[in-house]
């Protein structure tokens, strides 16, 4: 899924460029820098949900996903970076909604979840200890917006 969210995000950037502006697609394929990604911080430039936050799509959920009112934690994220003329809308990030709900850290079988509320002032560090997890990605399936999202539209 995220592979076919790259190469869709290669093709928008694609068709922006053949409309005579710059894109630049923020895929595996799109982005050749070797400074993008950083292996051994686990850091990215400008990650997907940072640009997602910032577009109002959703918030930082305690499992350190973006976390969407309509799908929860389980969507794959494209960046598409460009000087086209587009409508912007201004707005502060969401706060996340995550209120009392911890069950992405309790699921988490390598405890790296620190169950901490996400802020602008807030580090992902202080969310997540990032070298010791598994990606197993339970956190993203136990998302209570998450379930919400599959009881809805998963039969």
């Amino acid at each position: 899924t995220e592979h076919k969210a790259g190469e869709i995000a290669d093709d928008l950037a694609g068709f922006i460029a053949g409309k005579g502006y710059k894109a630049i697609s923020q895929s595996d394929t799109g982005l050749v820098a070797d400074d993008v990604f950083n292996d051994e911080t686990k850091e990215s430039v400008l990650p997907h949900k940072t640009v997602a936050l910032l577009g109002g799509l959703g918030w930082i959920g305690k499992n350190n996903l973006l976390i969407t009112p309509e799908y929860g934690a389980a969507q794959c994220l494209g960046t598409v970076l460009t000087d086209a003329p587009l409508e912007t809308v201004l707005h502060e990030p969401p706060f996340p909604k995550c209120g009392r709900c911890s069950a992405c850290v309790n699921i988490c079988e390598r405890k790296v979840l620190k169950g901490k509320i996400w802020s602008i002032s807030v580090s992902r560090d202080e969310i997540v200890n990032i070298y010791g997890c598994s990606t197993r990605l339970k956190c993203l399936v136990h998302c209570s917006r998450t379930q919400i999202y599959k009881k809805r539209n998963i039969k």
